[in-house]
């Protein structure tokens, strides 16, 4: 009971600080038109029915584009603001873009998951299948594991 809880917990605070990431995706599927299903605090987007593959793609990927171009944005401003912090003594700037950089950059690398499902739908494959993300997760999940045990519950 306590562990269902705790699990819950976490659930819930990754529910939450995915927030960002999760309205970036609404706004993908808003910007091709088609609907989606969102409820605060959920760590997913639910995509509707009849998708083209172009469609499902922006709305998957607009959060990694968005978020890594803000992030590469963020940290050009920041290499300048740093000169200034030479210069000038001024560290306002520098922070304040080193800071938006980091952020940016962190909610970039949670689109790993989202790069993997596109790898998939681009080359029409199921979702246990290999792609070059997988290293990302391997700490915690082991693919390699999950695809044989998905083998021999099909042999049975």
């Amino acid at each position: 009971m306590k562990h269902t809880q705790s699990r819950h917990w976490i659930t819930q605070l990754n529910g939450y600080i995915s927030i960002p990431h999760e309205l970036l995706h609404v706004a993908g599927y808003w910007l091709v038109g088609k609907p989606c299903q969102y409820r605060w605090g959920d760590a997913y987007v639910t995509p509707g029915k009849s998708l083209k593959l172009w469609e499902h793609l922006v709305g998957l990927l607009f959060p990694f584009v968005i978020l890594s171009g803000v992030f590469v944005i963020a940290g050009i401003l920041s290499a300048f603001a740093y000169r200034e912090v030479v210069r000038e003594g001024v560290l306002s700037g520098f922070l304040l873009w080193t800071s938006l950089a980091l952020i940016s950059g962190g909610y970039a690398g949670t689109a790993i998951g989202d790069l993997r499902k596109a790898y998939l739908l681009i080359l029409d494959k199921p979702w246990y299948s290999w792609t070059p993300f997988d290293i990302f997760f391997w700490p915690v999940v082991d693919w390699t594991e999950i695809r044989n045990k998905l083998k021999e519950e099909k042999r049975e």
